[in-house]
């Protein structure tokens, strides 16, 4: 144990002179020209010398940090940049793409209102929806993506306070018409919101196409390297961002500083990687369906979604495919053991390219019933694909799944 002086002394200026104190209390550093990266302010508290200005900020009358489950200037600067990039007034970082979506519908949807979704969502949505259904907080309606007239009558049969679609489904990859959804939503007095997490703002901004609100897992593309937890929730009603800005604070859904610094670092490289990772899943596409693999990919003239994604997207056609084995689950497992370059997890939009099996992951709480009615069967294996060299992929996927390797490089 250290030696502890018996006698604390007052330096002039009132510091103390004790170890002790010292430690608790060192000289501050003031920085006068500005870093040219963003800081990470892990602090969970800032000290205030004026009870009025805490009143202030804690109330929302002014702006400043207190406490970081109310606000952070690292993430703060994260939602700036994400406002901007999605097009939106407002953006809210949260702890999580679930924590986003939740966000979202507690914000938009009032009790008891109805809610209409997507058939095709992500297992952990459809979860949610179907609790809060159960627990009488919403009445739920479902409609099909696939099928844009059956949709759009459903709107206006449902009136919904809110529709809920993904930009591109997990895990088919079906197209949300998003202007045409909005404007029908809109004859009704509701919302839109839309899941992009599959495509990032790059490739479509859809308050920009007239959504009301955008949600995004920042853990996939943005943070893009595996190594990120955080969801966003842009929008343009103000109303609605104080809403979903008060469910963070109160849920205590408010992000990790951290995880914001490095999803902030990743937004600085998300173009290009996005635009190797989409030419890349585009030629392995290509060459997959020309193997005669079941393949779904928008950029593929044989995706029944493909005219309406070439209509709405930018630069490319995402950088997720999907391949219907005709084995099945036994196809599968045989695939996933013999791949050596592909990744075997569950997420999407690393720089590494990743295999994701849908029955045991991403839609495990469906029923093999209720996967097969949403085109989800036992062959279907989900790819994220990197910023590897594509021969390379293609020549680990190739044998993965049996397909001859052909001399000659990917396009």
């Amino acid at each position: 144990m250290f030696e502890r002086r018996r006698e604390v002394r007052i330096r002039p200026g009132g510091m103390a002179t004790d170890v002790l104190t010292r430690l608790v209390h060192p000289p501050r550093v003031t920085v006068v020209d500005s870093p040219t990266v963003p800081p990470l302010y892990a602090s969970t508290t800032y000290s205030t010398e004026a009870l009025d200005r805490i009143d202030d900020v804690l109330g929302g009358r002014e702006a400043g940090f207190q406490y970081s489950r109310q606000g952070n200037p690292t993430v703060a600067a994260l939602e700036g940049a994400l406002a901007d990039l999605e097009e939106a007034s407002w953006a809210v970082v949260v702890a999580s793409g679930m924590a986003a979506i939740a966000a979202a519908l507690e914000a938009a949807v009032p009790p008891g209102a109805t809610v209409l979704a997507a058939e095709e969502l992500y297992g952990a949505t459809d979860g949610l929806l179907t609790r809060w259904r159960d627990r009488g907080r919403i009445t739920l309606a479902r409609a099909s993506v696939g099928s844009q007239g059956a949709f759009l009558d459903a709107i206006a049969r449902e009136r919904p306070a809110v529709v809920f679609v993904e930009s591109a489904s997990n895990p088919l990859l079906r197209v949300a018409d998003v202007p045409a959804l909005a404007d029908a939503v809109h004859r009704v007095q509701g919302r839109l919101v839309v899941d992009n997490t599959f495509l990032s703002p790059l490739v479509l901004a859809p308050v920009a196409s007239g959504a009301d609100v955008v949600v995004e897992s920042l853990t996939k593309f943005v943070g893009g390297h595996g190594d990120v937890t955080a969801g966003v929730v842009a929008g343009v009603d103000p109303a609605l961002g104080r809403a979903v800005l008060a469910h963070r604070t109160h849920a205590g859904a408010a992000a990790s500083p951290f995880d914001a610094w490095l999803a902030a670092r990743g937004l600085k490289t998300l173009g290009l990687r996005l635009e190797r990772q989409m030419a890349s899943a585009a030629a392995l596409a290509a060459r997959l369906a020309a193997a005669g693999i079941a393949t779904w990919y928008p950029g593929l003239a044989s995706h029944p979604d493909h005219a309406t994604a070439a209509r709405l997207w930018r630069g490319g056609f995402g950088a997720l495919l999907s391949v219907d084995l005709a084995g099945g689950r036994p196809a599968v497992e045989a695939a996933w053991r013999a791949f050596r370059l592909w990744g075997r997890g569950t997420t999407l939009g690393d720089v590494e390219s990743l295999a994701l099996y849908p029955a045991v992951a991403s839609h495990r709480g469906l029923s093999p019933e209720e996967r097969a009615a949403r085109g989800i069967g036992p062959g279907l294996l989900r790819l994220s694909v990197g910023i590897e060299a594509v021969d390379d992929l293609w020549g680990d996927l190739a044998m993965a799944l049996g397909v001859p390797r052909r001399p000659n490089a990917v396009p």
